[in-house]
């Protein structure tokens, strides 16, 4: 199983899943501590390796110069592109970053904030917003995955 980073992890949903699929350590951000309390509520989920936490309670946790295999961030593409250096700088040598969150017409300038670190393209499109994916290390962003639907 991989490490995964959920920043913006809101209740979890996300960092679940990751968990669902296999991922042996699974960390999830968020600002809302709300969310953060609701992500740590016990259920009738697994709660091994799974950590949630505030930005600043991250960076002081045992995860605080931790690089993971895949980071995801389902943001807005505004603090997506500000946090670019930071969120490229979780990303472990040859892993994933993932970005969602972001209007189709915004994609080029999220990949652009996010180029001098990590090559991001298109990954999926749906009702005009976008998945941007990169590999750290790779020389191009990869190609997209096939369409996942027209909602006409």
């Amino acid at each position: 199983g991989k490490s995964v980073l959920d920043y913006g992890c809101g209740s979890s949903i996300l960092a679940m899943v990751a968990r669902k699929l296999g991922a042996h350590d699974v960390t999830g951000v968020d600002i809302d501590e709300q969310a953060i309390a609701s992500a740590r509520l016990p259920t009738a989920r697994p709660r091994r390796a799974l950590d949630f936490y505030v930005p600043d309670d991250f960076v002081a946790s045992k995860h605080g110069d931790e690089r993971f295999d895949i980071v995801v961030a389902n943001i807005l593409s505004s603090p997506l592109k500000l946090m670019a250096p930071m969120l490229s700088g979780r990303v472990a040598d040859g892993g994933s970053l993932i970005l969602s969150g972001v209007l189709a017409r915004q994609a080029d300038e999220v990949a652009a904030a996010y180029a001098p670190f990590i090559k991001l393209g298109v990954w999926a499109e749906l009702d005009g917003w976008v998945a941007l994916h990169g590999q750290l290390g790779a020389a191009h962003a990869p190609e997209p995955r096939a369409s996942i639907g027209d909602s006409k």
